[in-house]
């Protein structure tokens, strides 16, 4: 660990950063040049909830009052990149590459970066890529967030979805596109820690508890024993919220009205002028999921409800319109509605770069996760920004595995120096990464260009480095395989096995139908929702034995194969994994494009005349063409 005189050698040297705690024992706002390093906004803080995620300690039995994170007792280095300025919360460049350089210098094991910029490519002419580069060269493995950017084909949603027939989806972010950066995915938290409504009316009626957003914690006592008012438009149905809706009868009660028409913030304005104690707004959409993306004004008491609790409520208040009801709001620990419909975070980014070069590199809980905030406070965010510190997190439980004298392969580890050494743990935990399946279209893989090689397993990358730390990689040593783009429906392509066990080791592949089928991509036509789906007829195969001697390595070349009806421009993808003959497991994702990848158009083709010097046109397009007249509008 870091100590207080390490530290004072590595400022003196600097000339910049200060030493604060045992826990954090350097930091620096590169931002602002200053030692200011907690973050100043008002509402969330960003880094705070990160750095929670990763190394939190806290010791009390509640966890929503005592978050503990991947690594409890792991150091932590404030290296602050966003400026706390009111005018430009931002960074850049030069911020960003002296802050990844400063943490390398400084002996860091692992660098956690929650930021980056959309749909990056991965050169080493870009400075926060080749300064991510040289940390790895020095031992410092580098995780960073995929970004929260879903595909390019969601028009203005960023979520899984394809409304143009694109071949080319990607948003990964930069510097998360970095070739040795362990590039991290967004998958729900199954649980959701979060302020939760539960409404009674002390016998048989009884709604949630169900999460919500409050528009202020100071108002968890305003709807407490309350009478509601349901507030109806001309036609006798639930009002979106307009102030001629309002009668004088909704004085002192809590006003019911529908999503819809109007901006949040006016629906509590029209509720607030006419009286009413406080707002309820009921989803316009018959789910279960809860209404909590929304934005609110503090200073009126509100929150959401999904359309089916919120209809149940109107119902109860029109029967029981003079009856006030319990109303109980706290902190509870709740199934995550959203992880039902998809257990991967619809506004992850989806890989690959854009040279087909493999991204995201793994998947990890970023979506409603719990963790501090400033001045012991906590909150619930979601986002890449929170599945990147989960896995940096455990690459740090992984270092400390290593490191341990008493592990049986610690000659083996110390030899592992710079790139090799990080190249290897990003290596272990894709090896030992569970592929998430879809539930919702028959089981079917969820597409490696949006997970990676899975869902972080920590517990089985431990084990394999306490027991068999054997590898599989591809033939340019990453740990899955590139196809990049091809035209025939036949394709080889290399593994490399490496065993450094003192027993030979024998795989076979697995033959689940479901894991080890040949996919596709496939786009429902209602929703414009992506999925996978197997591709019949497709296999890979190997002819050879997979058989690795004691401490050597063992290339074994696969075929895969196409039906010759499968039609180009279409990724081929999917995850081959391989059973060891003393219980061990290994998984490698592949992905690649069936077609001409260099296809598709880089600008849309003009809608319109772009020059036409005969008709008066010097670059104008045409609005409007008469043919009857022969004349072109500009």
């Amino acid at each position: 660990k870091l100590t207080k005189s390490s530290v004072a050698k590595f400022i003196k040297k600097a000339k910049h950063g200060k030493y604060f705690t045992a826990k954090v024992p350097y930091g620096f706002n590169y931002a602002d040049n200053n030692t200011i390093i907690t973050d100043d906004s008002p509402d969330d803080q960003h880094g705070m909830h990160v750095a929670g995620i990763i190394g939190a300690n806290g010791t009390g039995s509640n966890p929503a009052t005592s978050v503990v994170g991947v690594a409890p007792e792991a150091q932590l280095l404030a290296m602050k990149v966003f400026t706390n300025s009111d005018t430009s919360s931002t960074t850049g460049t030069t911020t960003i590459v002296a802050a990844v350089e400063d943490s390398a210098k400084i002996g860091a094991d692992v660098l956690n970066m929650s930021l980056g910029s959309t749909s990056g490519n991965q050169t080493l002419d870009d400075p926060e890529q080749a300064a991510v580069k040289n940390a790895n060269d020095s031992g410092t493995a580098a995780v960073i967030s995929a970004g929260n950017s879903g595909t390019t084909g969601s028009k203005t949603e960023g979520v899984n979805k394809d409304y143009y027939g694109l071949d080319d989806l990607e948003t990964v972010g930069s510097p998360g596109t970095s070739r040795g950066a362990t590039t991290v995915a967004s998958a729900e938290n199954s649980k959701v820690t979060t302020q939760a409504v539960t409404i009674s009316d002390g016998t048989a009626f009884t709604l949630g508890p169900e999460a919500i957003r409050l528009s202020s914690n100071d108002y968890t006592q305003a709807f407490n024993k309350k009478k509601f008012y349901v507030v109806k438009d001309a036609n006798g149905n639930l009002s979106t919220g307009n102030a001629s809706d309002y009668t004088t009868d909704v004085k002192g009660k809590i006003a019911i009205v529908k999503r819809g028409s109007l901006t949040f913030t006016d629906k509590q304005q029209y509720a607030q002028a006419a009286g009413a104690a406080g707002l309820i707004i009921v989803n316009n959409q018959n789910t279960t999921v809860p209404l909590t993306s929304i934005l609110l004004n503090a200073g009126f008491p509100t929150f959401g409800l999904s359309g089916v609790t919120g209809q149940k409520l109107v119902d109860w208040v029109t029967a029981h319109p003079d009856d006030a009801l319990t109303v109980t709001i706290a902190l509870t620990l709740l199934d995550n509605a959203v992880y039902a419909a998809d257990p991967m975070s619809t506004f992850t980014s989806y890989g690959p770069v854009s040279d087909l070069s493999f991204k995201p590199d793994i998947t990890a809980p970023g979506g409603n996760i719990w963790s501090t905030q400033n001045n012991n406070g906590y909150t619930n965010m979601s986002g890449t920004s929170m599945a990147s510190p989960f896995v940096a997190g455990s690459q740090a439980l992984l270092k400390q595995a290593m490191t341990n004298k008493n592990n049986k392969f610690y000659s083996y580890y110390t030899k592992l120096k710079g790139s090799k050494l990080t190249d290897f743990i990003k290596t272990v935990e894709m090896n030992t990464a569970q592929p998430i399946n879809d539930s919702k279209h028959s089981n079917a893989i969820v597409s490696p260009r949006r997970q990676g090689a899975g869902m972080v397993d920590v517990k089985a990358a431990i084990d394999a480095l306490e027991n068999n730390p054997s590898t599989v990689v591809s033939a340019n040593g990453y740990p899955a395989v590139e196809l990049k783009y091809f035209t025939s429906t036949s394709k080889t392509f290399t593994l490399t096995f490496t065993n450094p066990t003192k027993k030979t080791l024998t795989y076979t592949m697995d033959s689940n139908e479901d894991i080890n089928a040949v996919y596709t991509s496939a786009t429902e036509p209602s929703t414009g929702v992506l999925y996978d789906v197997k591709i019949d007829g497709a296999s890979i195969t190997t002819k050879q034995k997979i058989s690795v001697k004691a401490g050597k390595t063992s290339k074994v070349t696969f075929s895969l194969n196409l039906p010759t009806t499968f039609d180009q421009q279409k990724f081929v993808e999917g995850y081959l994994n391989f059973k060891g003959n003393d219980g061990s497991r290994l998984n490698i994702p592949y992905m690649g494009f069936f077609g001409d990848w260099n296809r598709e158009s880089i600008v849309d083709p003009v809608n319109g005349i772009a020059f036409s010097p005969d008709e008066g046109n010097t670059g104008t397009i045409p609005l409007l063409v008469s043919k009857a007249a022969g004349k072109i509008y500009y």
